[in-house]
């Protein structure tokens, strides 16, 4: 009950002029300014280490490899979230380099999470009808059950469960996302993810 009093009450105020008020203060603080510095040297170090890591398959221990590519892949989804956010460069060069850390190494597509995640958790953050975020695991957020609830109390032994279902729900987002929006270029790159496993 408590929830749906609050959605009603949020979804009732002006969001987009709300949105602005806020984007404009954030941006007189310098918060928005870009850093393509950290961007250049972030890129730069994470490709490389991308680049070693594939050169070392066969070379080295292969648990080590593979311990390798997972913080590869653990610091891409980082570059690619400021990526998408448009932290770096333009917002042009931005968005090619996103298919590269978003799409190829981590296999889920660029657009749709900018869609998801830029456009509507951060407009209407944990709005349960809007909010594509809190939506993710099949809804294990919202839901006629207190899901919400059951997922804090127990976080701590939950998340490690729920993790490998979160990976196959923004798969399917992916997928889902792709097709609708006649997405193939980007689609095509999120399938040559695969290859990198294979190879």
């Amino acid at each position: 009950m408590k929830n749906s009093i609050t959605e009603r009450f949020i979804m009732s105020i002006p969001y987009n002029q709300l949105m602005l008020e806020l984007k404009q203060k954030v941006s007189n603080a310098g918060l928005l300014r870009k850093a393509p510095t950290r961007g250049a040297i972030e890129i730069l170090i994470v490709f490389s280490a991308f680049l070693i890591t594939l050169f070392l398959v066969g070379e080295i221990n292969p648990f080590l490899n593979a311990l390798m590519m997972i913080l590869v892949m653990i610091r891409s989804t980082y570059v690619a979230h400021d990526l998408i956010h448009n932290q770096y460069f333009s917002k042009h060069t931005d968005r090619q380099f996103s298919y590269f850390f978003g799409n190829f190494v981590l296999g889920l597509s660029a657009n749709w999470w900018r869609y998801a995640h830029n456009l509507l958790h951060h407009i209407y953050t944990n709005v349960r009808s809007k909010d594509e975020d809190i939506k993710a695991v099949g809804g294990v957020f919202v839901g006629k059950r207190d899901w919400g609830s059951l997922f804090h109390n127990n976080q701590k032994y939950l998340y490690w469960l729920l993790l490998p279902f979160l990976s196959l729900s923004c798969l399917y987002q992916t997928l889902w996302f792709s097709i609708k929006h006649k997405r193939w270029i980007e689609l095509l790159i999120v399938f040559a993810h695969f290859l990198i496993p294979l190879y």
